[in-house]
C-alpha cells in the first residue's frame, strides 16, 4: 500500500507533527507500507521506526511521487478556512488550489483521496466555501474533527456517505509522562496580526494581560513556577518573538529557577511530555498546545486566537469562563489576567474538561477504522 502525505510538515509546527505522528503510529505501518512524505523538513527531523521517504515540495517531486500512490491523504489541520487578514489569504488561496490540482490528478489516475482530521471554517468569503467544496467532492473520505466543523458541511451541502465527524489526530500520541509538577503552569502565545486587522496593537495588550496575571500568581504563591513553550517555531507566523518576550520580562523579576522557556522540538511526544509535567494548569494559544494539554488532562485557559480553540473548548465541555477570546472586548479588561490567577490557584472544576480525554481518543481512533476500511476495499 502506497501512501502520499500532504500536509504542512517541515514547517516547525508541533500541531502539524504531531498529527501526523498520531496518523502513522495507529495505522500500524509495516512492510505492506510504502510512506511517502511531502515536508520542508529533513528525514533526521524524524523519529519513526519505519521507513518514511521525504518528498520536497516542488511540482515535479509531487507529480513522481503520486504517480505511483494508492492514496493521497491531507493529514488533519485546518486548511479550508478563510480566517486571515486579506495579504494572507492571497497566499492561503494559492495554497488551497495546489491541493485542489493535486487531488484531481490523483483523482483522474484511479487513486484514493482522504482529507483526515481536518478542521474547517469560519468562512468569510464565498469563493473560499467553492474551493472547500470542491475538495470535498474530489474526496474518498473526509473526517473532521470537531462539531463545528460537521456543522460548516452541512451548511455547504456536502453531508454523505462519506463525510464523519471524528476528532483531532494528535489525540493519538501516546503519554508517557515521567515526572509531574503540581506547582508548575504551562505556556503557549502566539502573535495575533496574521489574524486579526487590529492584531499589531492588540500583541501588546494580550501580552501585558498574560503577563501580569502570571506576574501576580508568581507573586502570590511563591512556589509557583512558569514553563514557555514554543509550539511553532521558524520564522513564518512563528512564536518566537512573543515567548521570548514574555521570558525575559519574567526572568527580569523572577528567578531562573521559577521561569523556563521550551524551544520547539520536531519530536511532539516529547513536546506532549514536557507538557504534561504541568500539573499546575496549561495555557493555550495555539490549538494544538490547547490539545496536547487536554489529552494531559490538565486544568486549561484557552486563549483563542481562532474559532478552532472555541469549537475545542465546546466540544471537550470545557466550562465558557476557561476560554477567552482574543478580542478587543475582552483584552481591555482584565478577563485574561484574572482567569490566569484563578487558574493558579487551583481546584477550580471550571478550567477540566467535563469529557475525559479516553473519549476523545476513542473519537480520535475512528480516524483510523475509516481509511483501513477504504484500504481493505481498495485491496
Amino acid at each position: 500500500m502506497n501512501l502520499l502525505i500532504l500536509g504542512h510538515f517541515g514547517g516547525h509546527n508541533t500541531g502539524d507533527e504531531a498529527m501526523l505522528y498520531g496518523l502513522l503510529t495507529q495505522l500500524n505501518v509495516n512492510s505492506d507500507f510504502r510512506i511517502e512524505l511531502v515536508s520542508k523538513g529533513s528525514s533526521s527531523d524524524y523519529f519513526f521506526n519505519f521507513p518514511v521517504k521525504i518528498v520536497k515540495p516542488g511540482v515535479k517531486q509531487i507529480l513522481s511521487s503520486l504517480k505511483n500512490s494508492d492514496f493521497v491523504i491531507l493529514c488533519g489541520g485546518t486548511h479550508f478556512h478563510d480566517d486571515y487578514v486579506f495579504s494572507r489569504y492571497l497566499r492561503h488561496v494559492r495554497y488551497l488550489f495546489r491541493y485542489l490540482g493535486i487531488f484531481t490528478l490523483a483523482r483522474i489516475s484511479g487513486k484514493k483521496v482522504c482529507l483526515i482530521g481536518n478542521g474547517l471554517g469560519p468562512f468569510k468569503y464565498s469563493f473560499t466555501k467553492v474551493l472547500t467544496q470542491a475538495a470535498i467532492r474530489l474526496s474518498n473520505l473526509t473526517t473532521v474533527r470537531d462539531m463545528a466543523s460537521y456543522e460548516e458541511i452541512k451548511t455547504l451541502g456536502m453531508v454523505s456517505s462519506n463525510t464523519f465527524l471524528t476528532f483531532d489526530l494528535a489525540a493519538l500520541l501516546p503519554l508517557s509522562r515521567s515526572e509531574i509538577d503540581s506547582s508548575l503552569i504551562g505556556v503557549s502565545l502566539t502573535p495575533l496580526h496574521y489574524y486579526n486587522a487590529e492584531g499589531e496593537d492588540l500583541n501588546q495588550l494580550y501580552q501585558d494581560q498574560v503577563f501580569d496575571g502570571l506576574n501576580k500568581a508568581m507573586v502570590a504563591n511563591a512556589n509557583l513556577k512558569v514553563k514557555i513553550f514554543v509550539i511553532r517555531g521558524g520564522e513564518r507566523e512563528s512564536d518566537v518573538d512573543i515567548s521570548r518576550l514574555l521570558f525575559n520580562r519574567l526572568i527580569g523579576i523572577f528567578s531562573e529557577s521559577r521561569v523556563a522557556l521550551s524551544n520547539f522540538n520536531y519530536n511532539p511526544i516529547s513536546t506532549l511530555n514536557e507538557i504534561a509535567e504541568c500539573r499546575g494548569g496549561f495555557i493555550a494559544s495555539r490549538y494544538h498546545s490547547a490539545m496536547l494539554g487536554y489529552i494531559s488532562s490538565l486544568p486549561l485557559l484557552f486563549l483563542a486566537y481562532h474559532r478552532k480553540l472555541e469549537d475545542l473548548a465546546f466540544d471537550v465541555k470545557l466550562h465558557p469562563d476557561a476560554c477567552v477570546p482574543l478580542n478587543k472586548s475582552y483584552l481591555g479588561t482584565d478577563k485574561i489576567k484574572n482567569s490566569i490567577y484563578e487558574l493558579s490557584i487551583g481546584n477550580d472544576q471550571r478550567f477540566i474538561a467535563e469529557v475525559t480525554p479516553n473519549v476523545m481518543v476513542e473519537k480520535s481512533l475512528e480516524n483510523i477504522h475509516f481509511l483501513k476500511d477504504l484500504m481493505r476495499l481498495k485491496n
